[in-house]
């Protein structure tokens, strides 16, 4: 066996627990991290004792402390769980002397997460599930069934909440959780724990785990204000209205259904140049498959309209597909452009389109009151303030859903808010990082624990066409007004 079920008795805390799964397929750095979410004590600070011997910090475990490890065996933890005291706070420094570093800070910019071994597409996931506020408040405050243990392998969930609740703390701090969620992903989806020749983990694919993860918060995550539990399908769920028509014979029937799905798939071939044109074409398409009337399989014509969108929508662009001559996910490196802004007004029935237009005609509005503004200033030779809504935050909106539907999009149109992007010819090689906007021309590029401010010049370069970094996931959120000061 390459576990053990052990207790461990903290002298500090003078607490014992009992029943915590040890492995050795895992390092000891694993297992301190496992401690550290326990008893809040730094794996840094952790002194862990067996019959007289301590357990080392490393990749591997000591070959005679395994062989005194036994199941039920008592281990003795040492160390304290007080606050670390905090360095003088440095005198106040102006945006003009920092450095591109202090101004991320400044500026917010999110924590970068340490790459793992080959743990970039999910550090790259994570932050682009940080980039919508309403699932990174849910996740962060949620709260597993009690009558589980922290180990339980099917509740990865409360792994990801871990995290969460120590994102913005020190790297100390912020390691062990994150080597507590990669544990926790390898037993909730053995398939993500595959390792190569050389034993490390292998690659994977970030759409594959954000589909995994995305289908576990709705199954688990509420709303932490209202305790919905359709939250996260009310938030990122889309509908589609569907007929499918036999082109072969007026009389097989037509059949009418509903779609539920988590993303928009952008298809790529020849002819598709951007994202539009490669979601639009998904909605009419050609299938074979078998006729009752005929007796045989025949071609039918699909066709789908959108009759619910989400107040936060997320399209995939279909780069890998599958190479049998050379047993890979080979990747498609054509160029296909994304916008800042996305409109699928066009793309929905007639029943949601005619929904979407008050809120589309404020926009509107909005939009012509704005232009008329910088006419205005143009004129007069004022400044434009290009960079002014990095106070973005200040402004409120109104409401992105409509009234009767909570979590849906009440005018069809998107901003962009995160990519996640892929660098590398198949899906189980190259890199994957994340692109989180902050405001108005101004994001960070979070490459693992790396993070540096971008704008969005250089985001949408990120539409393909070489080996540099190209979008895979494309993260929108819903656009409304903003609220008028009466």
């Amino acid at each position: 066996m390459s576990t053990r079920s052990v207790n461990v008795k903290w002298t500090n805390g003078k607490s014992t627990f009992k029943d915590i799964e040890l492995s050795f397929d895992e390092s000891p750095d694993v297992f301190k991290a496992q401690l550290f979410a326990l008893t809040n004590v730094p794996p840094e600070r952790q002194k862990i004792m067996l019959k007289g011997k301590m357990i080392n910090d490393g990749e591997t475990w000591n070959e005679s402390i395994k062989a005194l490890l036994k199941d039920n065996i008592t281990l003795m933890l040492m160390g304290s769980a007080d606050e670390i005291v905090e360095a003088p706070i440095e005198k106040t420094k102006f945006l003009e002397d920092m450095n591109e570093s202090e101004r991320a800070q400044a500026f917010e910019a999110p924590m970068g997460l340490k790459n793992l071994g080959n743990t970039c597409y999910l550090n790259a996931t994570i932050q682009c599930l940080k980039s919508i506020p309403e699932l990174d408040k849910a996740i962060g405050s949620y709260t597993r069934d009690t009558s589980s243990s922290l180990n339980d392998e099917t509740d990865i969930v409360q792994h990801l909440a871990l995290l969460y609740q120590n994102f913005n703390v020190t790297e100390e701090l912020r390691i062990p959780a994150l080597y507590l969620f990669v544990s926790g992903v390898h037993r909730w989806q053995p398939r993500f724990s595959e390792k190569d020749d050389h034993g490390g983990f292998m690659q994977q694919d970030a759409n594959e785990f954000y589909i995994e993860l995305l289908s576990d918060l709705r199954s688990k995550l509420e709303d932490p204000a209202t305790k919905n539990k359709t939250f996260v399908k009310q938030l990122m769920g889309i509908e589609l209205e569907s007929t499918t028509k036999c082109l072969e014979s007026e009389d097989e029937p037509d059949k009418k259904e509903k779609e539920n799905e988590l993303q928009l798939s952008c298809f790529i071939n020849q002819t598709v140049s951007h994202i539009y044109s490669g979601i639009k074409n998904k909605m009419t398409e050609t299938i074979n498959k078998r006729s009752e009337i005929l007796g045989r399989d025949a071609d039918f014509q699909k066709s789908s309209l959108i009759c619910r969108l989400p107040g936060y929508l997320c399209v995939q662009l279909v780069r890998f597909s599958y190479k049998q001559n050379k047993g890979v996910n080979a990747k498609q490196l054509r160029d296909v452009k994304f916008p800042l802004e996305l409109d699928l007004h066009d793309m929905c029935t007639p029943e949601l389109q005619s929904k979407l237009e008050p809120t589309r005609a404020l926009l509107k509005e909005e939009d012509d009151r704005k232009a008329l503004e910088i006419k205005a200033k143009k004129a007069k030779g004022e400044p434009m303030e290009i960079g002014e809504s990095s106070s973005a935050n200040q402004v409120e909106f109104e409401p992105y859903s409509l009234a009767d539907d909570p979590g849906s999009s009440n005018s069809g149109k998107y901003n962009l808010i995160a990519v996640l992007t892929h660098q590398g010819r198949n899906s189980s090689s190259g890199h994957y990082i994340s692109w989180v906007k902050k405001a108005d021309d101004y994001w960070f590029k979070c490459d693992d624990d790396k993070i540096s401010a971008v704008t969005n010049e250089e985001v949408l370069k990120l539409s393909g066409g070489g080996d540099w970094h190209m979008g895979y996931l494309l993260f929108y959120k819903s656009r409304s007004p903003e609220k008028i000061s009466k």
